[in-house]
């Protein structure tokens, strides 16, 4: 149970630490390339689940996304997007 509990606390207390201390646009970035192994490929999550998972808005990473795409980085799709040019969220990541 303690076990449990501090597993639980951790992953509460990193979440926050990234949420204030981290950009956005690179933590959106690191999200999708763990997501494709950093190679080209297809992300299946909506903007809301994806904006949930990094505790933000789905306004503020629909918008990230958007620019990304005009970039030609990925392609969006509803309920997907596609990884176009993984170099370009490496280049975010930095």
């Amino acid at each position: 149970m303690f076990y449990t509990y501090h597993r639980r606390l951790s992953g509460l207390i990193v979440l926050i630490e990234e949420v204030v201390f981290g950009k956005l646009d690179v933590r959106l970035a690191e999200l999708l390339s763990e997501r494709t192994g950093g190679r080209a490929g297809v992300v299946n999550a909506t903007h809301q689940e994806l904006a949930e998972e990094l505790g933000s808005s789905r306004e503020v990473v629909s918008r990230l996304l958007k620019d990304w795409e005009r970039q030609g980085i990925v392609e969006l799709r509803r309920g997907e997007l596609s990884i176009r040019q993984p170099g370009g969220l490496r280049e975010i990541d930095r």
